[in-house]
């Protein structure tokens, strides 16, 4: 049986306007890379190189600065450790809760994305047990239907996985109405050239 070779994760970004996604993003790419590759397996200095050769030259460099009490820097969850300290902590807050609340439906964009999107932004927005709830608000305000905005507004005891089956329901019937319009269109066309 032949082998592949498994690509080895895109560098961390340093420069990321958002450090603390573009670290959870790597941090997760590296994760599934050394239980694929069998990485995980290994001694603790050899998942060190591994993440050193993979993380980047800039996130190298920030490794550098770094000052382990003895002992810890012989262990790779002690170095996970500073860089989640080191990427986490540059998180505004504020301005993740400004994109979030910001974030509307795109022109062509389907319930599932803008979901997903939403979703991606709350996870740095702090929104604790009000995440689902929030995100639910902003679906509401941010779909681009105003009759659907309506719909979901008149709906009691409205929750998110409700609302998103609403939206994909209308969405489904939309594109179904469109297709027998055309359907009808066409045939209504081929019978008057007959």
């Amino acid at each position: 049986m032949a082998g592949f070779r498994l690509p080895a994760p895109s560098p961390l970004e340093m420069s990321d306007r958002n450090l603390s996604k573009a670290w959870t993003k790597f941090h997760q790419n590296f994760t599934n890379f050394e239980l694929a590759t069998g990485i995980k397996e290994k001694g603790d200095a050899i998942r060190i190189a591994t993440l050193l050769s993979v993380i980047g030259q800039e996130a190298v460099d920030t490794f550098n600065t770094f000052i382990f009490p003895t002992g810890d820097e012989t262990k790779f969850e002690k170095f996970i450790e500073k860089f989640e300290n080191h990427c986490k902590g540059k998180t505004n807050t504020t301005y993740e809760r400004y994109m979030f609340n910001c974030r509307n439906q795109h022109g062509g964009e389907n319930i599932d994305s803008f979901v997903t999107a939403l979703k991606a932004l709350a996870e740095s927005c702090e929104f604790g047990e009000l995440k689902d709830s929030l995100i639910l608000d902003r679906v509401i305000l941010g779909i681009s239907d105003r009759q659907l905005k309506q719909q979901l507004l008149r709906t009691e005891v409205l929750t998110l996985d409700k609302a998103i089956g609403i939206i994909r329901t209308a969405a489904a019937a939309s594109a179904q109405l469109d297709h027998m319009t055309s359907e009808s269109s066409e045939g209504h066309a081929l019978s008057k050239h007959s």
